[in-house]
Order: structure tokens, then C-alpha cells, then sequence
């Protein structure tokens, strides 16, 4: 009977460390999800610029384009917004951790075909841990240019 009482504060600390361990592996941090968000709008009109912020608790890479809803459907029309060529380069920057980044994109630099009143656009943000890999992609609210 001694013997019995003896083994079950062994297999009782035997449990206690392995559901410890089995807590601590699966509370691995996750990593934050980069926001970006809207300062102004949903309604601008196309003379002004739309502003934002982009907030994350690491430090990424990332482009911002612009999409418009066309036939309910998202479509890219502008790759890169701080780009010289715009639809066809994007400029791959980073955000250091904790550091939000405010910007403002000019409505009047939207392609012109595509520059119609009540037209819906958001910001995409394609964003990576590695400058050579932005393959995730955040979004913006939307807003309309009138």
C-alpha cells in the first residue's frame, strides 16, 4: 500500500510538466497582422488625397497599390502608389516595429479611365518578413472618389 501512494505523486508531477509543456509549445507568439487604416473618407472627392496610417508590431516589408471594384470584383489598377511607374514597378519598403507610417496618396494620380465619379477604391498592401518575399496581402476600407 505504501508503494501505491508513493507512485501517484510521481505520475501527478509527470502530468503537471507535461501539460506545462504542452501549454508553453502551443503558445508560440503569433505573428501581428499589419493594419492599414483610412484617416479620412469614405467620400473624397477627386481634387483630394486620401490619407493612412499603417500600424504593425513587427518589422516588414511592403508595397501599397490601389484597387478599384469593377463588375464586384477587386482589380488591381495601380501596383506600387509611391512609384514613378506605378502600373508597372513597385518600391518595396519597410516598417520597423511599432513605428506606424502615415501617408497620403493624391486622388488626381489615379489613371484617368479609371478617375469616374462614385467609383470605389481601397489600398492593398502587400507586405512580406523579407524584402524579397511581400506575398500577403492587407487591405484598407473602402472609399469613394466623387
Amino acid at each position: 500500500m505504501v508503494k501505491a501512494i508513493n507512485k501517484h505523486p510521481v505520475k501527478l508531477k509527470l502530468f503537471i510538466i507535461s501539460a506545462f509543456l504542452s501549454v508553453c509549445i502551443s503558445c508560440k507568439a503569433q505573428p501581428a497582422t499589419p493594419t492599414i487604416k483610412l484617416q479620412n473618407g469614405p467620400a473624397l472627392k477627386q481634387t483630394e488625397g486620401v490619407k493612412y496610417q499603417i500600424l504593425c508590431s513587427k518589422s516588414i516589408y511592403y508595397y501599397i497599390g490601389l484597387e478599384q471594384l469593377l463588375d464586384n470584383q477587386w482589380r488591381e489598377i495601380i501596383i506600387d502608389i509611391s512609384s514613378n511607374v506605378p502600373d508597372r514597378a513597385a518600391i518595396i519598403k519597410k516598417l520597423n516595429a511599432n513605428k506606424p507610417i502615415d501617408g497620403t496618396y493624391q486622388l488626381k494620380n489615379i489613371p484617368a479611365a479609371f478617375r469616374k465619379n462614385g467609383r470605389i477604391f481601397r489600398l492593398r498592401m502587400s507586405y512580406g518578413t523579407a524584402a524579397t518575399a511581400p506575398q500577403i496581402v492587407a487591405t484598407s476600407g473602402e472609399f469613394r472618389v466623387d
